[in-house]
């Protein structure tokens, strides 16, 4: 299996969770990121490919051709701006790799944590004060 991360180079312990699991479950993983640098802790159990900022023109296209040339499986995003590109493409995405990603509006959302602030008190999601 194929797992691509988008951002969040320092996330080294969860990689190494993706990688315990799969061991677990018998499954043959490797671990992909999209980075601004090359030079990030999670360098050492996934192959970092330098790449645009998120919200790049260049971006969608960069994407394309990693999942491409790397077979990739998976893709998770883990930084808002991550979220909200990958939820713009998800439905082109699916016929070939699963993306892990809400709806393109609740991801717009939760990216401005005003918008957020105020979703989760109407859904009476507890949420510290913003005072």
């Amino acid at each position: 299996m194929n797992v691509l991360f988008l951002g969040g180079g320092k996330r080294l312990s969860l990689a190494e969770h993706f990688q315990r699991a799969a061991a677990l479950e018998g499954i043959s993983l490797n671990l992909f990121r999209i980075e601004l640098y090359e030079q990030v802790a999670i360098a050492s159990v996934a192959k970092v490919f330098k790449g645009p900022c998120f919200d790049s023109p260049e971006f969608r296209s960069y994407l394309w051709a990693v999942v491409e040339s790397q077979g990739i499986d998976v893709i998770v995003p883990l930084m808002d701006s991550a979220t909200v590109v990958l939820s713009t493409m998800a439905n082109d995405l699916s016929s070939c790799c699963h993306c892990v990603v809400s709806e393109d509006d609740l991801c717009r959302m939760m990216q401005d944590k005003q918008l957020a602030d105020e979703w989760f008190k109407a859904h009476d999601i507890p949420v510290p004060t913003s005072d």
